[in-house]
């Protein structure tokens, strides 16, 4: 595999889309195809990143890379919102 220098970096964004995760909202092991940038405005979640599991609150920000299991389950008790894009660091 080609190691990557900051130079190399050209990002292609696929997907950018602000969400309004309902109460209920869960998801199920996920692997990511593209690296991954979230931002929760507001609400919480707890975020499984493979064998991790962290609490997102407000203002929480979040980066993995492609391949990566992911899981996200609202636990606010109302809705959650959160900005996300996928991209790749090359097209």
């Amino acid at each position: 595999m080609r190691k990557l220098s900051l130079a190399d970096i050209n990002p292609h964004v696929r997907y950018s889309k602000l969400l309004l995760l309902p109460d209920d909202f869960a998801t199920t092991a996920v692997h990511a195809y593209d690296a991954r940038l979230i931002y929760f405005f507001s609400g919480s979640a707890k975020v499984k990143l493979d064998d991790r599991v962290f609490t997102a609150e407000r203002g929480a920000l979040f980066l993995w890379q492609s391949d990566t299991c992911y899981s996200i389950l609202n636990n606010a008790g109302s809705d959650t919102k959160m900005m996300t894009i996928n991209f790749d660091y090359i097209e």
